[in-house]
């Protein structure tokens, strides 16, 4: 009874561990540009450098940034939130990261 009890807390703990995720706020520049040779959004993380498994996200989101119209480029400076992932996260990320790879390779435009 005692090694069922063991082996649930451990993998309790583990389960735990493998979904626990710190935050923390970047400084952060969104460059943005649309023209006929370019199309790209580019957020780049002030003294922070994001492993597999993180999450990135710009707060607040710019609001010229929804209609673009072509031939526009231009850059917003604001905060990101990052959520770093746990290393058994970062680990099975890194593991399986490969198979999800190949869907980007699905894409076709007709």
């Amino acid at each position: 009874m005692t090694t069922v009890l063991w082996i649930a807390g451990i993998g309790l703990v583990l389960t735990v561990w493998f979904f626990w995720r710190t935050t923390s706020h970047v400084p952060c520049t969104l460059d943005f540009e649309s023209s006929h040779e370019h199309l790209h959004a580019l957020l780049e993380l002030e003294g922070f450098a994001p492993q597999p498994g993180d999450g990135v996200r710009m707060e607040p989101v710019p609001e010229d940034f929804s209609d673009v119209p072509l031939g526009h480029r231009s850059r917003h400076t604001s905060r990101a939130v990052v959520h770093r992932a746990s290393l058994p996260r970062r680990i099975w990320t890194r593991l399986t990261g490969g198979f999800e790879f190949k869907e980007l390779f699905e894409v076709g435009f007709e």
